[in-house]
């Protein structure tokens, strides 16, 4: 498989949007065979801060895979797909649209239009400041389910010998739907990460309040990957005020077993080969999952500056309609609590 296309090829195209990298086209005619659902274009503002052997690398990565590897990274990442030229330099890179149930539209509770990508940031405030921005509300056994499948893909990539890197609140996108069991995470920007080995195409940096220790910021690695996917389960799982700074696993400590605690403090050691790895923590959130209930659940909600713990986590009816296809589903049963029967969770009265 050609990894490289010409920019004249591309044809016409519109500009959808501009960050400080570059900016982002959509193509009007342009087609790829691998990528049905069509490809964007993004073009870096300078492309002598690129590092073209990077660029190639992480292309690569998926055209050297088999189609059901390949299949499976589209599922977890939006991931580059061609490097893009320009005089004999790489200017840019196609990557594939961000499929629809990404995108959160609809009527925000002022009666503005909204449309958004469903950033995991979204997560982190609290469940009754998300509805007021016309984001559905989702439950605790919702979010450990986006935990365990943020766990999948990065695992797939750590696997790989892929370094995410900036493991942040908005190189993340969540999905719930059609049903309230139906979730999947597809993480972004991946034309930051880095292959083991090999320079990265733009500097991979930190995200504000991402950090890892120490010097650790300055080369990032797997065990920064899980040292960040720490923190990312704190802050799912405990909405609400100063969750998104948070640092502190005893925000989430009840939510866990024994096991769970150890492998959250563990993956916060300043020491970095005291971690565990993205594979210990898929295993662990695999098993920890099937014990709580797997029903069309009751909503999270959590006081300010509470952790969202299994017993404190009771139901938020929904007061206005929600898209089916675009919305997370939320239960509107009420009087609900989460409680530990005979070894497993259960919304009990």
């Amino acid at each position: 498989m050609a990894i490289d296309v010409t920019r004249d090829s591309l044809g016409n195209m519109d500009l959808l949007a501009e960050g400080g990298q570059g900016k982002i086209y959509k193509l009007t005619h342009f087609r790829l065979p691998d990528c049905p659902s069509g490809v964007v274009y993004k073009e870096y503002k300078d492309s002598s801060k690129i590092t073209a052997a990077g660029l190639t690398g992480i292309v690569g990565v998926r055209s050297r895979m088999p189609q059901s590897e390949r299949d499976l990274l589209d599922r977890y990442a939006v991931w580059p797909v061609r490097t893009v030229s320009k005089d004999g330099s790489i200017r840019g890179i196609l990557m594939p649209i961000i499929p629809p149930n990404y995108v959160q539209t609809g009527t925000k509770p002022n009666g503005q239009p909204m449309r958004a990508e469903r950033e995991v940031q979204f997560l982190f405030i609290s469940p009754e400041q998300a509805r007021r921005l016309g984001h559905g509300l989702v439950n605790l056994v919702q979010r450990l389910r986006i935990c365990l499948e943020y766990a999948r893909g990065l695992e797939f990539l750590s696997s790989r010998e892929v370094v995410f890197g900036d493991i942040s609140a908005k190189n993340a996108l969540y999905s719930i739907g059609p049903s309230s069991t139906d979730i999947s995470v597809v993480m972004v920007d991946c034309d930051a990460v880095r292959v083991t080995g090999n320079a990265a195409a733009v500097e991979q940096l930190n995200s504000p309040d991402w950090d890892p220790p120490g010097t650790e910021s300055r080369h990032l690695t797997k065990a920064t990957d899980v040292y960040k996917f720490a923190l990312f389960v704190i802050r799912v799982l405990s909405p609400g005020a100063n969750a998104s700074v948070s640092r502190n696993p005893k925000r989430v400590e009840s939510i866990f077993d024994k096991e769970g605690r150890k492998l959250l403090e563990a993956s916060l050691a300043d020491n970095s080969r005291l971690r565990p790895s993205m594979q210990d923590w898929l295993s662990y959130l695999e098993k920890f999952v099937q014990t709580f209930p797997t029903d069309t659940t009751p909503a999270l909600r959590s006081a300010p500056g509470t952790a969202a713990t299994a017993n404190n986590t009771r139901t938020q009816t929904r007061t206005a309609p929600v898209s089916a296809t675009n919305n997370p589903p939320s239960a509107a049963t009420d009087g609900l609590k989460l409680r530990k029967v005979g070894g497993k969770w259960q919304w009990v009265p």
